[in-house]
């Protein structure tokens, strides 16, 4: 198939020069006169280069290129401007908002084949390697994800055939036992699912979406029982599901704070879940709530397998570090929630990893308006 061009050209012995000789040399040309013309030309020609004059009366090839650059079909189109005035300033101009290449007015053909065939050569290499990324992140993606549903689904039905079969050989207890490992692999499971489907809903989120107040909105009263309450129960699981003694330390200052109750928990059931799991057994888990004179800070602070520096900017979707070596749940959707959940709310955190601590700070702002009433 032909490469698509597009001439946006004033000028029109420029413009019809130029169309005959790609089209002689090859290449499926469409025209326009002016840049409005030339805009609508690429949303429905959908072309695989612009070629596009600067100065055009109604709208200029600057105004051309911005919304070529805004549109979601077209944004990352070789775009290469015309010009008679090829200053350093128009370059540096057209360059900000995205232009791909120049050419002075007079040009030779030779130097526009080679202009276009360079871009296009480029985008081929750019696409070469986006292709390559979706396909590993794809690959990596399946691994872990088999991994996360195939593991609490063996168990319960590892567990349900035990009973099943063999129900007269376990007492009261024993079976009491293998129950709540059971419920403790649905619980996960279906949070692996649930923090899945959240995870698409919150990368689409927009300020104009009606759900977009309730996600960045609210207020908090934050106080020592009702985390308690929250971080025992995460403790509970990680003792019963791996045998494993995690103490907990709380100093919890009361504070009415900007965010919702949902979301606040949402963010503190990661993040102190993730603080159990990768915590050495035997450890404590510290969660001090400090109130400032505007701000709100939460530390939770863990020992065992931290971050490496240079993880802890690479967090993000789907994202587990040192898999392969270290045995661990979760698609590593949880981090990645809670700081989208802390952004929207106009929160802030920060991590810190050294000697196997980790320390997590939350900051959010202090609610001056109003108090909540029990």
């Amino acid at each position: 198939m032909a490469t698509k061009i597009l001439i946006i050209e004033d000028e029109d012995a420029i413009r019809e020069n130029i169309a005959e000789m790609l089209s002689l040399s090859g290449y499926h040309v469409e025209t326009a006169a002016n840049g409005i013309e030339g805009i609508s030309q690429t949303s429905v020609f959908k072309p695989d280069v612009i070629v596009c004059d600067i100065m055009m009366p109604l709208m200029n090839g600057y105004q051309v290129l911005e919304t070529v650059r805004n549109s979601n079909s077209q944004a990352t189109t070789p775009f290469i401007f015309l010009t008679s005035m090829a200053n350093s300033a128009d370059i540096r101009e057209g360059m900000s908002i995205g232009a791909d290449d120049y050419l002075t007015k007079p040009f030779s053909f030779p130097n526009l084949i080679a202009a276009i065939e360079i871009r296009l050569k480029r985008e081929k290499i750019q696409k070469e390697k986006l292709n390559a990324q979706i396909k590993e992140y794809q690959h990596h993606l399946n691994k872990v994800s088999i991994h996360e549903y195939n593991t609490p689904l063996s168990s319960m039905l590892g567990f349900l055939s035990l009973l099943s079969e063999h129900y007269t050989s376990f007492d009261k207890e024993e079976i009491l036992s293998m129950l709540e490992l059971v419920t403790f692999s649905c619980i996960r499971l279906k949070k692996t699912l649930d923090n899945t489907k959240f995870h698409l809903f919150l990368q689409n989120l927009e300020p104009s979406s009606k759900w977009y107040k309730q996600y960045t909105s609210g207020y908090t009263s934050i106080e020592e029982p009702w985390i308690n309450q929250l971080a025992s129960t995460l403790a509970h699981h990680y003792e019963t599901t791996f045998a494993r003694t995690t103490a907990i330390n709380l100093v919890i200052e009361t504070a009415v704070i900007n965010i919702s109750e949902t979301n606040l928990k949402k963010i503190l059931e990661e993040l102190i879940e993730n603080a159990f799991k990768f915590s050495d057994d035997n450890s404590c888990v510290e969660i001090v709530g400090k109130r400032e004179i505007s701000t709100y800070t939460l530390t939770i602070k863990n020992q065992g397998r931290g971050f490496k520096q240079d993880q802890i900017h690479q967090i993000g979707p789907f994202i587990q570090f040192e898999r392969e070596k270290y045995e661990q749940q979760g698609l590593g959707l949880g981090l990645w929630i809670a700081q989208e959940l802390i952004t929207l709310n106009n929160g802030r955190l920060t991590i810190e990893s050294s000697n196997g601590v980790t320390v997590l700070v939350i900051t959010f702002s202090i609610h001056c308006c109003k108090t909540l009433q029990n």
